[in-house]
């Protein structure tokens, strides 16, 4: 899915820079929610557990974390909260690479100790259940 957005991306004439680093730091992102979502998929019970973490978690993250809009204007204590959620350090790694700006560190650090979380208890949750 992502390789097709930044087809229509590119033929809708946006001005990205796209490297090995920026398909890497996606690819990481893809792996941090495939295990998200697997790690969910063992812990729900119903259907309804299912929109409830979609509408609670999944919603919310995508509007907080920087996607659309800027941090910059939210009071500090909630940009801390909004900075440690998973989808943040994704935009800004992406966001930057893409447009040609210098990479922090931070973000893929931070999704890498997400990754490694959520395979661990996703790991840890499968072979509880029988």
């Amino acid at each position: 899915m992502g390789l097709i957005l930044l087809a229509v991306a590119f033929v809708f004439g946006a001005n990205f820079r796209l490297s090995g680093l920026f398909l890497l730091l996606a690819f990481l992102n893809c792996l941090v929610f495939a295990s998200l979502g697997f790690l969910v998929a063992l812990k729900v019970q119903s259907h309804p557990d299912m929109v409830r973490f979609n509408s609670f978690i999944i919603t919310p993250m995508i509007f907080l974390c920087g996607t659309f809009f800027s941090l910059e204007h939210i009071p500090t204590h909630i940009q801390l909260f909004i900075k440690a959620l998973p989808l943040t350090p994704a935009s800004q790694g992406l966001r930057s690479l893409a447009l040609g700006q210098e990479l922090s560190w931070h973000a893929p650090s931070l999704q890498l100790l997400y990754l490694a979380a959520f395979l661990t208890w996703g790991l840890w949750a499968s072979h509880k259940v029988e």
